[in-house]
């Protein structure tokens, strides 16, 4: 599947477009970043509902084509509780309705991805951490890699025997773990084991995060 990247951006961009038409000629727009394209895909499926279209046997197959995608783009992955931006997310517009939501605020463009530097080149181990970790965990994996700390074990499960639960990233032997989701047994299991908590799912300043990470954990 070819696509390109929206004018201004490049090969190192976040967003890749892919555009292409349904067996009875729907307009889709597929968008992702490749680097990270399973959380992050989103599919635009545009129907014109223009009176010169409505009403014709053309407008009637694409409106049921538009439906099908409709039900089957339901399963894209959905975000992860506690996550600062949504992956994912549903409008309905239409031509007669575009002018409506024209000024609206799309969540994706509202938020501050934080400053990752594109020159920076992550080691094989943080190039895993990256791959396995929320995406939304993504620049502060980028500042912790740049700043040499000790690689952490993407998605540990800690917990008893009888009960594990998940966590973002982990320092096993530091007891330093980072969350982005609320569960008070997880949480008041790592403490009584002597476990530092961070929770990053609320956090937009991902270098007082790495300072506090780095205090905990020390570099390589």
């Amino acid at each position: 599947m070819s696509g390109r990247y929206p004018a201004g951006v490049g090969s190192e961009g976040r967003s890749l477009i892919v555009a292409r038409t349904g067996r009875d000629g729907l307009t889709l727009y597929i968008c992702a970043d490749p680097q990270n394209f399973k959380p992050t895909t989103g599919v635009l499926a545009v129907l014109d509902d223009s009176d010169a279209e409505v009403g014709s046997p053309k407008h009637f197959a694409r409106w049921r084509e538009w439906l099908r995608w409709s039900n089957l783009l339901q399963f894209l992955t959905v975000p992860r509780h506690g996550e600062t931006m949504p992956l994912r997310m549903a409008e309905v517009w239409t031509r007669k309705s575009a002018d409506v939501f024209a000024d609206a605020h799309i969540p994706l463009s509202a938020v501050d991805s934080g400053r990752i530097d594109v020159a920076f080149a992550p080691g094989d181990g943080w190039r895993e951490v990256l791959r396995y970790t929320d995406a939304s965990l993504a620049p502060l994996v980028v500042e912790l890699a740049q700043r040499g700390l000790v690689v952490p074990e993407p998605g540990a499960e800690v917990g008893p025997d009888e009960s594990v639960w998940q966590v973002e990233l982990a320092w096993p032997a530091a007891k330093v773990a980072v969350v982005i989701d609320d569960n008070p047994d997880r949480e008041a299991w790592l403490t009584a084991a002597n476990w530092k908590v961070v929770q990053a799912g609320l956090a937009h300043e991902h270098g007082a995060l790495a300072d506090q990470l780095f205090d905990h954990v020390g570099g390589n």
